[in-house]
């Protein structure tokens, strides 16, 4: 809620915004947001929303220097950074802290942080797996892990083009 005089302010700052994507990695998304109003009078934060991968469940952004509320949105499937940013600073800059995080393993917290993940299972089975921070949790994924089949005992006779049989364990 703000006054009629803010909001109409903010819809004018907002209505001459353009969004600019200038870097966009796995990891990292910088972009510049501009807008055609005079900054003395409007320099009000506004919220832009850029599609990301649904990796980044963990998330920080920061606009001159100075972190900016972020937040990771799922609209229908598709994930969103959302953040409130000043038109003409700095180029705002959202990305993943890869230390903070967490991967799971059947609801089992792995020692392992960051923004891949290596996994052993220790005998067949059927795995389930997800990356966490805070309280945003990534789709989850289930691995099923077969049994290699036994080694046969038998023996096998090849041959070495040479005419002559060639006996393989």
């Amino acid at each position: 809620m703000d006054t009629f005089t803010n909001v109409g302010l903010y819809a004018q700052e907002r209505d001459s915004s353009s969004v600019n994507v200038t870097k966009n990695t796995a990891s990292e998304i910088n972009f510049t947001l501009t807008d055609k109003m005079d900054d003395i009078l409007f320099d009000y934060p506004l919220t832009v929303n850029v599609q990301v991968d649904q990796s980044w469940a963990a998330l920080r952004a920061t606009q001159n220097g100075k972190t900016l509320e972020a937040k990771l949105v799922n609209k229908n499937g598709n994930y969103y950074v959302t953040v409130k940013a000043v038109p003409e600073s700095e180029p705002p800059l959202a990305s993943i802290d890869p230390a903070t995080v967490e991967w799971y393993v059947n609801d089992a917290k792995q020692p392992q942080t960051g923004l891949s993940f290596q996994y052993a299972p220790p005998e067949a089975g059927t795995y389930t797996v997800y990356a966490k921070q805070g309280d945003v949790q990534s789709d989850s994924r289930m691995i099923t892990v077969e049994a290699a089949p036994p080694v046969s005992d038998k023996i096998l006779y090849a041959n070495d083009f040479e005419g002559t049989a060639v006996e393989v364990r």
